[in-house]
């Protein structure tokens, strides 16, 4: 046993830090935080474009992006003089897939985007999981760098790591589509293993 163990130690040592690489990304600060409130953001330049011009693409691009999940996402609120787009969504979140099993959780959110002259804004907030028998657990208590980190903020931990690296994909994604649709410069993201969701009736909980 000595001598196997002795064999297998450097594929594990490699395991480990192959692990640790692939992880990098997910550590300190990949959960923006503001106010105490997870809130993902990201700011996409169309410069020479009017705000009329981004407010019809960012609109056009989140209808369309909502329907896909056939349920009851859907744009929530809009007022074109301030620029504002807000839509409700909620999607299956894939955990681990597998042959044999299927691990996933739903995920809800509200994006939030502020047309200008040149550019948009766009958020990512108010998310929340349905888990299992457990419903609406916030953001804030699953995929923090305080929930989801080790105390040396090195590692991931188990089970609210994989929450919180779907979650930053899933972002990363949502980010991708939208600045490709709207046709400005490309960003590099990973994309995350989603499927349309269907419910039976509206959840008006992230309406402003």
């Amino acid at each position: 046993l000595l001598v196997l163990f002795i064999f297998c130690l450097p594929a594990m040592m490699q395991a480990q830090e192959n692990e640790s690489e692939n992880n990098k990304n997910y550590l300190t600060g990949a959960v923006p935080e503001k106010d105490g409130k997870v809130v993902f953001s990201k700011e996409f330049d169309l410069s020479n474009l009017s705000k009329d011009q981004v407010f019809d693409k960012v609109m056009n691009w989140m209808e369309k992006r909502l329907k896909k999940n056939n349920n009851i996402s859907r744009v929530i609120y809009t007022d074109r003089d301030k620029g504002i787009i807000v839509g409700s969504g909620e999607e299956y979140l894939v955990l681990k897939s597998s042959a044999i099993s299927l691990d996933r959780a739903v995920i809800k959110y509200q994006i939030t985007t502020t047309c200008l002259p040149g550019k948009c804004n766009m958020n990512i907030e108010r998310i929340y999981y349905d888990y299992e028998k457990e419903k609406r657990i916030p953001a804030e208590q699953q995929i923090t760098d305080k929930e989801a980190l080790n105390k040396d903020k090195t590692k991931l931990v188990w089970v609210y790591g994989k929450f919180r690296v779907k979650t930053v994909d899933f972002v990363d994604a949502l980010f991708s589509h939208l600045q490709k649709a709207i046709g400005a410069a490309p960003i590099t993201a990973q994309v995350t293993e989603t499927a349309p969701l269907v419910a039976s009736k509206p959840d008006v909980s992230s309406i402003p």
